[in-house]
């Protein structure tokens, strides 16, 4: 349980980092691994507990727009990870989505991807 948990950190990390160096006009974080690190723990977070309860909220839409809404859910989760690093102040740590609610689909649809692959590594 814990080490899954750590992996889930590593990897959420790992791909906030990845993520940053290819799309820098999307989504930017400033300040060292820490700020990686940080990332990557309130996502684990918020995919382990918000994410599900969104999704069974959202199960009728879900399913009548056959999955699209899952973007939305995730694009959510983004803005609630931004809100939640901005609002823990660690010095020299910013995370930021820039350009508005395109920005944060774009974003939620590329990091998903990155994610799923990330993990899917991790469990091989």
């Amino acid at each position: 349980m814990i080490r899954h948990a750590i992996l889930a950190i590593v990897a959420n990390s790992f791909v906030m980092f990845i993520f940053s160096k290819a799309l820098p006009q999307y989504i930017e974080i400033s300040g060292d691994y820490k700020a990686f690190i940080m990332a990557g723990f309130f996502l684990g977070i918020l995919n382990a507990i918000v994410k599900p309860l969104l999704r069974i909220f959202a199960l009728p839409l879900i399913f009548l727009t056959g999955g699209l809404f899952s973007l939305l859910i995730n694009a959510l989760v983004l803005y609630l990870l931004e809100f939640v690093t901005n609002l823990v102040k660690i010095s020299d740590v910013l995370f930021e989505v820039k350009g508005g609610f395109m920005a944060y689909l774009i974003s939620s649809l590329a990091l998903a991807v990155m994610n799923e692959i990330a993990h899917w590594l991790i469990k091989r």
